[in-house]
This record gives structure tokens, sequence and C-alpha cells, in this order.
């Protein structure tokens, strides 16, 4: 599970992290690429965020589906280096 360890290091560097992600806690709905595409989205929109980090399991998808949505514009990091 990456989510845990993304945003342990995000707020070892002093960011505030808001996790709409997946925690795996139990009985927590499964979400795929298209709907942390969508939140992503919002809370950019909303000015929830400046920034999200965001992916799915080749990060391909989540990329793809983010892009999609005016004025967002999105990476694909492929070594965690």
């Amino acid at each position: 599970m990456k989510n845990p360890e993304v945003c342990a290091v995000l707020r070892a560097l002093g960011h505030e992290v808001v996790n709409l992600g997946m925690t795996g806690r139990e009985g927590e709905p499964d979400l795929n690429y298209l709907h942390t595409a969508l939140l992503s989205a919002l809370c950019l929109h909303l000015n929830m965020a400046e920034f999200v980090v965001g992916g799915c399991g080749t990060g391909q998808g989540y990329m793809n589906a983010v892009l999609q949505f005016p004025d967002i514009f999105c990476g694909l990091l492929l070594d965690p280096v």
C-alpha cells in the first residue's frame, strides 16, 4: 500500500495532507482511477488544494482520466527517485 507512505513523507516535509484516497480501513469503499481523478479535479477547482498527488496501479489511467477535466495539468513519474 503506497498511500500511507506517500502521506507520511509529505507530512514529514511540512505539507498539510488531506487524504481522499483509500486508507485501507475496514468497510471503506474501493476507489478506482476514475473516482480519484474526479476527487482531484474537484479539490483543485474548489481551491481545497493547490497540488494533488494521485495515481492508480500504473498511474497512466489516473493521468488520462484527470487530464479530461478543464484547467488540470498532470505529469507521470515513473521512478520514485
